[in-house]
């Protein structure tokens, strides 16, 4: 996020941070980890830059249409001038569909 609007200018996840460790090596996940832990990357090094955004008003359909097609996890949320309005994850869908279960 950048300036006094919080224009988003990428995403880091968990996925890319592996990635950016592994890039090329034979390693389970739990070795990668603890080996990111031991490298200082700058932010801009591992983030995502052509980020996939949901408009505030998106239908919870249309994002978990998203996420299946995309193979994402998560995604900001951005009004009209590309400023961060907050994040849907995986786990937002998963509580609110426990709680449409739960009704």
């Amino acid at each position: 996020v950048e300036g006094p609007e919080r224009r988003l200018v990428g995403l880091v996840t968990e996925i890319d941070l592996l990635r950016k460790v592994l890039h090329g090596r034979t390693m389970n996940p739990q070795e990668a980890y603890h080996q990111f832990l031991d490298v200082m990357l700058p932010v801009e090094d591992v983030m995502v830059r052509d980020v996939i955004t949901l408009a505030p008003t998106a239908p919870v359909a249309e994002v978990a249409e998203v996420f299946l097609k995309r193979k994402i996890r998560c995604a900001p949320v951005v009004d009209g001038r590309g400023n961060l309005l907050g994040i849907v994850t995986e786990t937002d869908l998963m509580k609110l569909l426990e709680h449409m279960v739960k009704d």
